[in-house]
């Protein structure tokens, strides 16, 4: 059994998207209860099948649409999670790095997407993130330079390094095969 705590909002969207969960418990051979306003309880016969369905919803409770939540189910796909609560104690500091993560318009937000290949959620105090793991880290390099206080050019210019490096590195991982 694993139980996943999320907001009573989430809680309301899994009830209205009812179809949806009830399609991946058939898939998985589980059974999803909402215990109560911010608990969802996962049973299944086997533990693998709860730790998937476990960072699916808890994917989908950082505010995540299901759709990009459930590519956690493939191979290669991973989740990541930076808590600003952690870093910041101000609400208004939370607010002003969460800003500056989105960018005008946000176009940075979609730009650390863009290049690193990875969905970014800016959900409560978290910045989550879901992608294999070299995207994550491409995307977690500029996104963490910004809550450092960086400016955005710099943020670029390293996550961009970074992800050259892991092409290189891909490239000659396949080659060695």
């Amino acid at each position: 059994m694993q139980e996943v705590y999320i907001t009573e909002e989430k809680v309301r969207q899994i009830k209205a998207q009812k179809a949806t969960f009830n399609s991946l418990q058939t898939q998985f051979n589980c059974k999803i209860d909402i215990v109560d306003k911010n608990t969802i309880r996962i049973n299944a016969d086997n533990a693998f099948n709860e730790y998937i369905l476990k960072d699916v919803i808890f994917a989908f409770g950082r505010g995540f649409d299901l759709a990009t939540a459930r590519k956690l189910i493939e191979d290669g796909e991973f989740f990541s999670i930076i808590d600003l609560g952690s870093i910041f104690k101000k609400k208004k500091q939370i607010y002003r790095i969460k800003a500056r993560i989105i960018g005008k318009n946000g176009k940075t937000k979609l730009y650390i997407e863009s290049v690193s290949g990875v969905k970014i959620s800016i959900y409560g105090d978290t910045v989550a993130f879901i992608g294999t793991e070299n995207g994550i880290h491409e995307a977690e390099t500029a996104v963490n330079l910004i809550i450092k206080g960086k400016n955005h050019k710099t943020a670029y210019k390293h996550m961009e390094a970074t992800h050259r490096k892991n092409n290189i590195q891909e490239k000659l991982n396949s080659i060695m095969k």
